[in-house]
């Protein structure tokens, strides 16, 4: 990020990161999002990005990730395993995003709104 610090200070800057924190046991979970909410936008605020959203998306989590004698434990906690993943959710933060730009005239000569986005 550093070295991209003066073209992202000039530009809104909407900020994602995929985690496994949906997987993780109930109790543990607002744990960790904040951790991670500390993490990701105290690095962004160090550079003075006008950063307009954070979100956190959930990702795949495999049980051969985690070494074998901590899946009982993990499940037994309350822990899961598997796709983890919200694709509508991603596609309507994509969409605000798009709106929010269009709307504003975030768009410069080097940039399109069109987004092209797949998955599984």
């Amino acid at each position: 990020m550093d070295q991209h610090v003066i073209a992202l200070a000039a530009r809104p800057v909407w900020v994602f990161n995929v985690d496994v924190v949906e997987g993780v046991p109930k109790w543990l979970q607002k744990l960790a999002v904040g951790r991670e909410e500390h993490h990701v936008v105290g690095a962004i605020k160090n550079h003075e990005i006008s950063l307009q959203d954070h979100k956190r998306f959930s990702g795949v989590l495999q049980a051969t990730q985690m070494p074998f004698l901590l899946r009982p434990l993990f499940t037994c906690f309350g822990g899961r395993f598997g796709d983890l993943r919200d694709w509508d959710d991603v596609e309507r933060w994509g969409d605000r995003i798009a709106l929010e730009v269009q709307k504003h005239g975030h768009l410069t000569s080097h940039f399109s709104a069109q987004r092209s986005f797949a998955h599984p």
